[in-house]
């Protein structure tokens, strides 16, 4: 059953509660950077501060053990980064998996690193949606197979911002979730129609949940729009807290 919260994280397009910033600052890995909104948000909030500039928040690592209720985490920004080492990635995994009363979504542009270390927790990491982002086929055809070499439990896709059409015909049966949306911000590009609902489409035909986060309408953003006379909103139960 959906609750009355997470319906009003949906109404902002917001599918997480908290978000989990265990690694400050990131750089530029494909087309979907250009319009990178957390960088466009740090350098509005941290003027002396170079985006590009890498930093562990060993700090945050303690935020989930205070956090008695359960909760959906967002981790940012990328934990995969080539210059996030080893043992900080095996410290922030082997948090989540102690810490199982939370979710926690890791979405990562640099999947090849995933195969790597997860094998210490890949039978216990129910609770870790373990993803890579894709903008388009190019992206995925790249990415996805990385990810798939993974051995954790859950693995999804984002497609956001979705800057051409994407199909997972071939890798659908090891997903289980594709979130996608629309670009945001000044500068922001296309996102056709017919590229949103064949993707859909291809999610319902082999069972992966569907998200569809936002669409651009003219000049609008809408949140959680409606789509072929409905929402899509599917997410795992314990993510809709």
């Amino acid at each position: 059953m959906i609750s009355e919260a997470y319906r009003k994280r949906i109404k902002k397009g917001i599918y997480w509660q908290l978000p989990l910033t265990l690694v400050e600052g990131c750089t530029a890995k494909s087309p979907a950077c250009k319009n990178c909104w957390l960088s466009n948000e740090y350098s509005r909030f941290f003027k002396d501060k170079d985006f590009s500039s890498i930093m562990l928040r060993s700090d945050r690592l303690e935020v989930p053990l205070k956090k008695k209720s359960q909760c959906v985490f967002a981790v940012w920004s990328d934990l995969f980064h080539e210059k996030v080492p080893d043992w900080y990635i095996i410290d922030a995994l082997k948090m989540m998996i102690e810490n199982d009363r939370h979710a926690y979504y890791v979405l990562t542009k640099r999947p090849e690193r995933i195969s790597k270390l997860d094998l210490l927790f890949a039978e216990k990491s129910n609770n870790i949606y373990l993803g890579t982002t894709a903008e388009n086929q190019e992206m995925a055809d790249l990415r996805i197979p990385e990810l798939l070499k993974s051995k954790m439990q859950f693995k999804m896709l984002s497609v956001e911002p979705m800057l051409g059409p994407v199909s997972i015909e071939k890798y659908a049966k090891s997903l289980k979730l594709v979130i996608c949306g629309s670009e945001s911000g000044a500068g922001y590009r296309e996102t056709k129609i017919e590229w949103v609902r064949a993707l859909r489409d291809e999610c319902v035909a082999h069972n992966v949940m569907f998200f569809l986060k936002q669409l651009r309408v003219g000049k609008f953003l809408i949140k959680a729009p409606i789509l072929d006379g409905r929402q899509w909103l599917q997410l795992p139960g314990l993510l809709m807290m």
